[in-house]
């Protein structure tokens, strides 16, 4: 099928994503969880296991890596993991006077499906060719595709890379602004460290008439679960968001507005225990206090030859 509905739940994801290499889900509205954890599954690698049908102990094994489609006017924010493995493109509108028939659509395609298959296959080639050669200083967490992108570049001389990364910008922008605590957070330019009882205390706001969104987190154990999962999202705009522990092994959270983190962060230790790296993120860990720069610089520094 080139396209079709969005499955009503995991298993009915599982029977169509095992039945194409291209899964193409058309018209969406919303993009709910379940469906948003399967399609990063589905993008990176999945799989499922089920009794085979009339046996009582066989097994039929699913396993699956595809490339997927997602078309809609408006599917919403995604959340940060998925919008981390997307690749946006917004589709210019049609003027009515230019719209095609399918008859006339398919004549194009037919004639001009040649050209477009063999200019793929050449670049292709070519990238193949130029891939070992290709080293970045930094990876997205879909680092394969990036690191594509900038053989393409190369060969193109096109600013793909560039334009991803803009992209996953404005994209953990959208999937931010759409979580009324982070938007709360950021209003209030929070700079906190902490635990997350005390940071739920903290960005509620104490307006009268205040009523909490649907969304809001009801306890600091949820808390602690948003942060983890939007502070990909956050560091990609500039927030300062490291998980650590104290002596009682109680999670303890360091959250730093980017606006304050510019501030701070050149100024280098704020305390003996704890200090900021040059990029302004907090040095934790042991290990980083001794070589007086966080893990992820550390890292860089490591693999640039």
């Amino acid at each position: 099928m080139p396209l079709r509905k969005p499955p009503r739940d995991p298993e009915g994801w599982v029977t169509a994503a095992q039945g194409s290499w291209v899964v193409g889900l058309d018209n969406l509205s919303t993009v709910p969880d379940w469906l948003s954890d399967c399609l990063c599954r589905a993008a990176t690698g999945d799989g499922d296991v089920r009794r085979a049908l009339y046996t009582d102990s066989d097994l039929a094994v699913f396993a699956f890596r595809r490339c997927i489609l997602l078309n809609g006017i408006d599917v919403g924010a995604l959340r940060g993991d998925l919008a981390d493995r997307t690749l946006p493109i917004n589709l210019d509108r049609i003027e009515e006077a230019a719209r095609l028939t399918e008859r006339q659509l398919n004549e194009r395609w037919t004639r001009d499906h040649p050209h477009i298959f063999a200019g793929l296959l050449s670049l292709a080639a070519e990238l193949i060719r130029r891939l070992l050669s290709v080293r970045l200083t930094s990876s997205p967490r879909m680092a394969d595709f990036a690191l594509i992108l900038a053989g393409i570049d190369q060969i193109l001389g096109t600013d793909g890379l560039t334009r991803f990364a803009e992209r996953a910008r404005t994209m953990a922008e959208d999937t931010l602004s759409s979580d009324p605590f982070i938007a709360a957070m950021d209003e209030a330019q929070i700079d906190f460290h902490g635990k997350a009882a005390d940071l739920l205390i903290k960005a509620t706001p104490d307006e009268q008439g205040w009523r909490k969104p649907k969304d809001w987190p009801k306890d600091p154990r949820a808390v602690t679960g948003l942060l983890r999962r939007t502070a990909p999202a956050m560091r990609k705009l500039g927030w300062v968001v490291e998980e650590g522990e104290d002596r009682n092994h109680y999670v303890i959270w360091t959250v730093i507005h980017p606006e304050k983190g510019r501030k701070q962060g050149p100024q280098g230790p704020q305390d003996p225990q704890t200090g900021i790296c040059g990029c302004g993120n907090p040095l934790l860990a042991p290990q980083s206090q001794q070589r007086g720069i966080c893990e992820s610089c550390w890292l860089n520094q490591e693999r640039t030859p």
